[in-house]
Protein backbone atom coordinates (compact mmCIF):
# COMPACT_ATOMS: atom_id res chain seq x y z
CA UNK A 1 0.00 0.00 0.00
CA UNK A 2 0.89 3.76 0.97
CA UNK A 3 4.65 2.57 2.35
CA UNK A 4 5.53 0.52 -0.31
CA UNK A 5 7.67 2.30 -2.96
CA UNK A 6 6.97 0.36 -6.72
CA UNK A 7 9.62 0.97 -9.53
CA UNK A 8 7.74 3.22 -12.16
CA UNK A 9 8.72 0.70 -14.89
CA UNK A 10 6.76 -2.21 -13.09
CA UNK A 11 3.93 0.27 -12.04
CA UNK A 12 3.71 1.26 -15.80
CA UNK A 13 3.47 -2.29 -16.84
CA UNK A 14 0.97 -3.39 -14.28
CA UNK A 15 -1.32 -0.36 -15.61
CA UNK A 16 -1.92 -1.90 -18.68
CA UNK A 17 -3.10 -5.46 -17.18
CA UNK A 18 -6.71 -5.97 -15.90
CA UNK A 19 -7.14 -4.89 -12.68
CA UNK A 20 -7.74 -7.90 -10.36
CA UNK A 21 -11.59 -8.29 -8.83
CA UNK A 22 -12.35 -6.59 -6.05
CA UNK A 23 -10.95 -8.07 -2.71
CA UNK A 24 -7.79 -6.63 -3.95
CA UNK A 25 -8.53 -3.34 -6.02
CA UNK A 26 -7.47 -1.26 -2.88
CA UNK A 27 -3.72 -2.35 -3.20
CA UNK A 28 -4.15 -2.14 -6.89
CA UNK A 29 -5.73 1.30 -6.92
CA UNK A 30 -2.89 2.03 -4.56
CA UNK A 31 0.14 0.74 -6.74
CA UNK A 32 -1.03 2.40 -10.13
CA UNK A 33 -2.48 5.72 -8.56
CA UNK A 34 0.58 6.84 -7.23
CA UNK A 35 3.04 6.03 -9.77
CA UNK A 36 2.29 7.25 -12.99
CA UNK A 37 3.57 5.34 -16.13
CA UNK A 38 5.63 7.78 -18.12
CA UNK A 39 6.48 5.34 -21.10
CA UNK A 40 4.91 2.50 -22.17
CA UNK A 41 6.91 -0.64 -21.46
CA UNK A 42 7.63 -3.47 -23.64
CA UNK A 43 7.27 -6.80 -21.84
CA UNK A 44 8.77 -9.20 -23.84
CA UNK A 45 12.05 -7.15 -23.78
CA UNK A 46 13.56 -8.73 -20.49
CA UNK A 47 12.71 -11.97 -18.67
CA UNK A 48 13.21 -10.82 -15.57
CA UNK A 49 11.14 -7.86 -16.03
CA UNK A 50 8.48 -10.15 -17.04
CA UNK A 51 9.28 -12.52 -14.26
CA UNK A 52 8.82 -9.67 -12.07
CA UNK A 53 5.40 -8.48 -12.77
CA UNK A 54 3.72 -11.77 -12.91
CA UNK A 55 5.17 -12.39 -8.78
CA UNK A 56 3.38 -8.63 -8.31
CA UNK A 57 0.12 -9.75 -9.85
CA UNK A 58 0.25 -13.27 -8.01
CA UNK A 59 0.72 -10.97 -4.40
CA UNK A 60 -1.65 -8.82 -5.23
CA UNK A 61 -4.35 -11.50 -5.90
CA UNK A 62 -3.24 -13.61 -2.90
CA UNK A 63 -3.27 -10.03 -0.54
CA UNK A 64 -6.98 -9.70 -1.97
CA UNK A 65 -7.88 -13.29 -1.01
CA UNK A 66 -6.59 -13.79 2.28
CA UNK A 67 -8.70 -12.25 5.46
CA UNK A 68 -8.85 -14.56 8.11
CA UNK A 69 -4.35 -16.06 7.57
CA UNK A 70 -2.13 -13.58 6.44
CA UNK A 71 1.15 -15.38 5.53
CA UNK A 72 4.26 -12.90 5.06
CA UNK A 73 7.95 -13.66 3.45
CA UNK A 74 10.54 -11.81 6.05
CA UNK A 75 12.62 -10.17 3.95
CA UNK A 76 16.62 -11.47 4.48
CA UNK A 77 15.89 -14.58 6.82
CA UNK A 78 13.32 -15.98 4.56
CA UNK A 79 10.57 -16.84 7.13
CA UNK A 80 6.81 -17.66 6.29
CA UNK A 81 5.11 -16.77 9.02
CA UNK A 82 1.74 -15.93 10.45
CA UNK A 83 0.74 -12.51 11.34
CA UNK A 84 -1.79 -11.57 13.97
CA UNK A 85 -0.78 -12.32 17.10
CA UNK A 86 -3.28 -11.88 20.01
CA UNK A 87 -1.06 -11.21 22.78
CA UNK A 88 1.92 -9.61 23.88
CA UNK A 89 4.76 -11.70 26.05
CA UNK A 90 5.82 -9.09 28.77
CA UNK A 91 8.95 -9.89 31.31
CA UNK A 92 8.86 -8.72 34.54
CA UNK A 93 12.07 -8.01 36.77
CA UNK A 94 12.57 -11.86 37.28
CA UNK A 95 12.59 -12.22 33.84
CA UNK A 96 9.25 -13.86 34.06
CA UNK A 97 6.90 -14.07 31.26
CA UNK A 98 3.35 -13.05 31.60
CA UNK A 99 1.19 -12.24 28.52
CA UNK A 100 -1.06 -9.22 27.97
CA UNK A 101 -3.93 -8.81 25.78
CA UNK A 102 -4.16 -7.33 22.28
CA UNK A 103 -7.40 -5.55 21.59
CA UNK A 104 -9.24 -7.43 19.13
CA UNK A 105 -11.44 -9.65 18.97
CA UNK A 106 -10.36 -13.47 17.83
CA UNK A 107 -12.61 -14.08 15.65
CA UNK A 108 -11.90 -11.04 13.55
CA UNK A 109 -9.64 -9.78 11.48
CA UNK A 110 -7.78 -6.45 13.34
CA UNK A 111 -4.78 -6.17 10.60
CA UNK A 112 -1.35 -7.09 10.82
CA UNK A 113 0.99 -5.90 13.91
CA UNK A 114 3.26 -3.57 12.54
CA UNK A 115 4.73 -1.98 15.99
CA UNK A 116 3.95 -2.37 19.61
CA UNK A 117 5.22 -0.90 22.93
CA UNK A 118 4.11 -0.46 26.63
CA UNK A 119 4.18 2.83 28.41
CA UNK A 120 6.68 3.55 31.21
CA UNK A 121 3.72 3.15 33.86
CA UNK A 122 2.81 -0.35 32.04
CA UNK A 123 -0.94 0.91 31.73
CA UNK A 124 -1.34 1.58 28.47
CA UNK A 125 -0.06 -0.70 25.02
CA UNK A 126 0.51 0.95 21.92
CA UNK A 127 -0.14 -1.27 19.06
CA UNK A 128 0.12 -0.30 14.96
CA UNK A 129 -1.38 -2.67 12.56
CA UNK A 130 -1.90 -2.28 8.69
CA UNK A 131 -3.99 -4.88 6.23
CA UNK A 132 -3.70 -5.95 3.26
CA UNK A 133 -6.96 -6.19 1.17
CA UNK A 134 -9.65 -7.38 4.05
CA UNK A 135 -11.50 -4.09 3.95
CA UNK A 136 -11.71 -3.12 7.54
CA UNK A 137 -11.37 0.23 9.06
CA UNK A 138 -9.61 -1.12 12.36
CA UNK A 139 -5.92 -0.88 11.36
CA UNK A 140 -4.22 1.87 12.40
CA UNK A 141 -2.52 3.15 15.65
CA UNK A 142 -4.17 2.09 18.85
CA UNK A 143 -4.13 2.99 22.67
CA UNK A 144 -5.31 0.43 24.82
CA UNK A 145 -6.08 1.13 28.84
CA UNK A 146 -4.77 -2.03 30.42
CA UNK A 147 -7.53 -2.04 33.32
CA UNK A 148 -10.25 -1.08 31.70
CA UNK A 149 -9.92 -2.34 28.83
CA UNK A 150 -10.78 0.79 26.41
CA UNK A 151 -9.54 1.22 23.28
CA UNK A 152 -8.95 3.75 21.65
CA UNK A 153 -7.35 4.72 17.62
CA UNK A 154 -5.61 7.68 16.55
CA UNK A 155 -7.50 8.73 14.02
CA UNK A 156 -10.87 7.97 15.78
CA UNK A 157 -12.48 5.81 13.02
CA UNK A 158 -15.51 3.39 14.01
CA UNK A 159 -14.26 -0.18 13.37
CA UNK A 160 -16.05 -1.84 10.60
CA UNK A 161 -15.50 -5.50 10.11
CA UNK A 162 -15.86 -4.82 6.58
CA UNK A 163 -16.09 -1.78 5.08
CA UNK A 164 -16.92 -0.21 1.24
CA UNK A 165 -13.31 0.25 -0.62
CA UNK A 166 -14.25 4.36 -0.38
CA UNK A 167 -14.00 4.29 2.86
CA UNK A 168 -10.96 2.70 3.00
CA UNK A 169 -9.37 4.67 0.67
CA UNK A 170 -10.53 7.80 2.76
CA UNK A 171 -9.01 5.98 6.15
CA UNK A 172 -5.86 5.28 4.81
CA UNK A 173 -5.39 9.15 3.58
CA UNK A 174 -7.04 10.75 7.04
CA UNK A 175 -3.79 8.54 8.74
CA UNK A 176 -1.10 9.58 6.71
CA UNK A 177 -2.45 13.41 7.25
CA UNK A 178 -2.72 13.04 11.47
CA UNK A 179 -0.05 10.74 11.67
CA UNK A 180 2.40 11.24 8.27
CA UNK A 181 1.83 7.35 7.50
CA UNK A 182 -0.76 4.66 7.02
CA UNK A 183 1.56 2.28 9.75
CA UNK A 184 3.73 3.08 11.93
CA UNK A 185 6.71 0.88 12.67
CA UNK A 186 9.00 0.87 15.37
CA UNK A 187 6.78 2.05 18.38
CA UNK A 188 8.65 3.95 21.47
CA UNK A 189 6.94 5.59 24.62
CA UNK A 190 8.84 9.60 26.07
CA UNK A 191 10.23 8.57 29.37
CA UNK A 192 7.37 10.45 30.71
CA UNK A 193 4.87 8.75 28.58
CA UNK A 194 3.16 11.63 27.50
CA UNK A 195 4.19 11.10 24.25
CA UNK A 196 5.02 8.13 21.40
CA UNK A 197 7.58 8.39 18.68
CA UNK A 198 7.65 6.08 15.44
CA UNK A 199 9.37 6.14 12.39
CA UNK A 200 6.95 5.17 8.44
CA UNK A 201 8.72 3.16 5.89
CA UNK A 202 8.42 4.38 2.61
CA UNK A 203 8.87 8.78 3.46
CA UNK A 204 9.11 11.39 1.26
CA UNK A 205 12.27 12.96 1.42
CA UNK A 206 10.62 15.97 2.97
CA UNK A 207 8.91 14.19 5.46
CA UNK A 208 11.63 11.91 6.65
CA UNK A 209 12.67 11.32 10.16
CA UNK A 210 10.96 10.86 13.75
CA UNK A 211 7.63 11.46 14.49
CA UNK A 212 6.04 11.73 17.95
CA UNK A 213 2.40 12.27 18.83
CA UNK A 214 0.40 11.95 22.53
CA UNK A 215 -1.71 9.41 22.88
CA UNK A 216 -5.08 12.10 22.33
CA UNK A 217 -3.64 12.28 18.71
CA UNK A 218 -2.33 15.64 19.20
CA UNK A 219 1.13 17.45 18.89
CA UNK A 220 2.19 15.51 15.57
CA UNK A 221 5.91 17.01 15.34
CA UNK A 222 8.58 15.24 12.94
CA UNK A 223 11.97 15.54 14.34
CA UNK A 224 14.04 15.68 11.04
CA UNK A 225 16.54 13.09 9.87
CA UNK A 226 18.70 15.26 7.85
CA UNK A 227 21.55 12.55 6.49
CA UNK A 228 19.67 9.31 6.97
CA UNK A 229 16.14 7.62 6.68
CA UNK A 230 15.64 6.53 10.79
CA UNK A 231 14.31 3.86 11.85
CA UNK A 232 13.63 2.18 15.19
CA UNK A 233 13.78 5.53 17.53
CA UNK A 234 14.96 5.32 21.28
CA UNK A 235 14.41 8.27 23.66
CA UNK A 236 17.48 9.01 26.46
CA UNK A 237 15.55 9.12 29.65
CA UNK A 238 15.42 13.40 29.76
CA UNK A 239 13.54 12.83 26.69
CA UNK A 240 15.97 15.26 24.76
CA UNK A 241 17.15 12.99 22.18
CA UNK A 242 16.68 9.95 20.20
CA UNK A 243 18.89 7.34 19.16
CA UNK A 244 17.96 5.74 15.96
CA UNK A 245 19.17 3.82 12.96
CA UNK A 246 20.04 4.38 9.00
CA UNK A 247 18.41 0.97 8.10
CA UNK A 248 17.78 -2.36 9.27
CA UNK A 249 20.20 -5.17 10.22
CA UNK A 250 21.02 -7.38 7.14
CA UNK A 251 21.94 -3.91 5.04
CA UNK A 252 24.33 -0.91 5.44
CA UNK A 253 22.52 0.24 8.63
CA UNK A 254 24.67 2.49 11.21
CA UNK A 255 23.72 3.75 14.73
CA UNK A 256 22.85 6.96 15.04
CA UNK A 257 21.83 10.00 17.73
CA UNK A 258 20.00 13.31 17.22
CA UNK A 259 18.83 16.17 19.45
CA UNK A 260 14.57 16.13 19.34
CA UNK A 261 15.34 19.43 17.59
CA UNK A 262 16.87 18.01 14.72
CA UNK A 263 20.67 18.98 15.44
CA UNK A 264 23.56 17.13 16.65
CA UNK A 265 23.19 14.30 14.22
CA UNK A 266 25.84 12.47 15.28
CA UNK A 267 27.20 8.69 13.93
CA UNK A 268 27.87 5.96 16.49
CA UNK A 269 28.75 2.78 14.88
CA UNK A 270 27.89 0.41 12.12
CA UNK A 271 24.18 -1.28 13.36
CA UNK A 272 20.61 -1.52 13.50
CA UNK A 273 17.68 -1.29 16.29
CA UNK A 274 19.12 1.15 19.59
CA UNK A 275 17.89 0.74 23.02
CA UNK A 276 19.00 3.83 25.17
CA UNK A 277 19.52 2.73 29.03
CA UNK A 278 17.38 3.80 31.69
CA UNK A 279 20.82 5.65 33.36
CA UNK A 280 21.19 7.62 29.70
CA UNK A 281 25.14 6.20 29.62
CA UNK A 282 25.06 3.46 27.28
CA UNK A 283 23.06 2.27 24.05
CA UNK A 284 22.42 -1.13 22.91
CA UNK A 285 21.98 -2.56 19.05
CA UNK A 286 22.40 -5.35 16.75
CA UNK A 287 25.40 -5.71 14.65
CA UNK A 288 26.69 -8.15 12.52
CA UNK A 289 30.38 -9.62 12.91
CA UNK A 290 33.04 -8.67 10.64
CA UNK A 291 32.88 -9.04 7.03
CA UNK A 292 29.73 -11.55 7.75
CA UNK A 293 26.00 -10.69 7.05
CA UNK A 294 24.50 -13.61 7.88
CA UNK A 295 21.89 -14.01 10.65
CA UNK A 296 24.33 -16.35 12.65
CA UNK A 297 26.34 -13.79 13.04
CA UNK A 298 24.24 -10.98 14.56
CA UNK A 299 25.27 -9.90 18.47
CA UNK A 300 24.45 -7.57 20.65
CA UNK A 301 26.61 -4.46 21.78
CA UNK A 302 27.36 -1.54 23.32
CA UNK A 303 28.09 1.72 22.85
CA UNK A 304 28.18 5.13 24.85
CA UNK A 305 26.32 7.96 23.57
CA UNK A 306 29.30 10.10 22.10
CA UNK A 307 30.21 6.77 20.08
CA UNK A 308 32.61 5.08 22.49
CA UNK A 309 32.57 1.38 22.52
CA UNK A 310 31.94 -0.28 25.39
CA UNK A 311 30.52 -3.68 24.47
CA UNK A 312 32.84 -6.21 27.39
CA UNK A 313 34.23 -8.43 24.74
CA UNK A 314 38.17 -9.01 24.22
CA UNK A 315 37.65 -8.76 20.12
CA UNK A 316 36.39 -6.28 18.19
CA UNK A 317 33.78 -8.07 16.06
CA UNK A 318 32.27 -9.56 18.81
CA UNK A 319 29.12 -9.07 21.22
CA UNK A 320 27.35 -10.49 24.03
CA UNK A 321 24.20 -12.49 23.72
CA UNK A 322 23.10 -15.28 21.62
CA UNK A 323 24.09 -15.71 18.10
CA UNK A 324 21.15 -14.78 16.10
CA UNK A 325 20.12 -11.94 17.64
CA UNK A 326 17.63 -9.92 16.19
CA UNK A 327 16.87 -7.05 18.66
CA UNK A 328 17.16 -6.24 21.83
CA UNK A 329 15.60 -4.17 24.84
CA UNK A 330 16.67 -2.88 28.74
CA UNK A 331 14.93 -3.32 31.70
CA UNK A 332 13.71 -0.88 33.64
CA UNK A 333 16.27 -0.43 36.01
CA UNK A 334 18.93 -1.41 33.45
CA UNK A 335 20.25 -4.16 35.09
CA UNK A 336 19.10 -6.59 32.11
CA UNK A 337 18.98 -7.19 28.81
CA UNK A 338 16.43 -8.82 27.01
CA UNK A 339 17.13 -10.51 23.47
CA UNK A 340 14.98 -11.79 21.11
CA UNK A 341 16.45 -14.37 17.99
CA UNK A 342 13.89 -16.01 15.06
CA UNK A 343 12.07 -17.72 17.97
CA UNK A 344 13.55 -17.81 21.30
CA UNK A 345 13.32 -15.24 24.29
CA UNK A 346 16.57 -14.37 26.10
CA UNK A 347 17.60 -12.28 29.17
CA UNK A 348 20.65 -11.64 30.15
CA UNK A 349 22.87 -9.21 33.09
CA UNK A 350 24.02 -6.14 31.67
CA UNK A 351 27.60 -6.95 31.11
CA UNK A 352 26.28 -9.79 28.85
CA UNK A 353 26.69 -12.22 31.78
CA UNK A 354 24.42 -15.22 32.58
CA UNK A 355 22.28 -15.45 29.46
CA UNK A 356 19.36 -17.50 30.01
CA UNK A 357 16.70 -18.71 27.39
CA UNK A 358 13.27 -18.48 28.70
CA UNK A 359 11.05 -20.27 26.13
CA UNK A 360 10.32 -20.29 22.50
CA UNK A 361 7.74 -17.32 21.19
CA UNK A 362 4.40 -18.68 20.09
CA UNK A 363 4.61 -15.36 17.53
CA UNK A 364 6.73 -13.75 15.69
CA UNK A 365 8.96 -10.47 16.96
CA UNK A 366 7.16 -7.99 14.36
CA UNK A 367 5.82 -8.55 10.91
CA UNK A 368 8.69 -8.92 9.10
CA UNK A 369 11.23 -5.86 7.20
CA UNK A 370 9.14 -5.11 4.28
CA UNK A 371 5.85 -3.69 6.21
CA UNK A 372 6.40 -3.69 9.47
CA UNK A 373 9.17 -3.74 11.78
CA UNK A 374 10.86 -5.47 14.20
CA UNK A 375 9.20 -5.13 18.43
CA UNK A 376 11.68 -4.89 20.91
CA UNK A 377 11.40 -7.13 23.96
CA UNK A 378 7.94 -5.54 26.38
CA UNK A 379 9.11 -5.00 29.97
CA UNK A 380 6.88 -4.74 32.61
CA UNK A 381 7.51 -1.41 34.75
CA UNK A 382 9.48 -2.05 38.12
CA UNK A 383 7.29 -0.59 40.99
CA UNK A 384 8.36 2.55 42.92
CA UNK A 385 10.30 2.55 45.85
CA UNK A 386 11.87 -0.96 44.52
CA UNK A 387 15.36 -1.30 44.14
CA UNK A 388 16.71 -4.74 42.94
Amino acid sequence: MSSIDWMPDLAAALDELVPPEDRSRADWLDVVGRVRPRRRLELGQRRGLRLAIVVAVLLLLLAGVATATYLLVRGPVGRVLPLVPHAFPVLDARGHIREIPRACPRAQFCGDVSGAALSPDGKTLAVSTIEFGARSTFPGLHFTDLKSGVDWRIPNVRWREVAPLRTIEYVFRDDERRLGCAAPIYLSWSPTGSSLAYTCRGQQIKNRGIWTIRPDGTGLHLTPTHAVRAFAPSWSPDGKRFAFASGEIGGHSSVYVIDRDGRHERRLGAGAFPDWSPDGKTILYTATGCGDAGLSSWRIRLVTPDGRGVTPTRTRCAGVGPRGSEIASWSPDGSRIAVETTNRFYVMNANGAGLERLRQKSYTSGIGLLFGGLIRPLWQPQPKGIRR
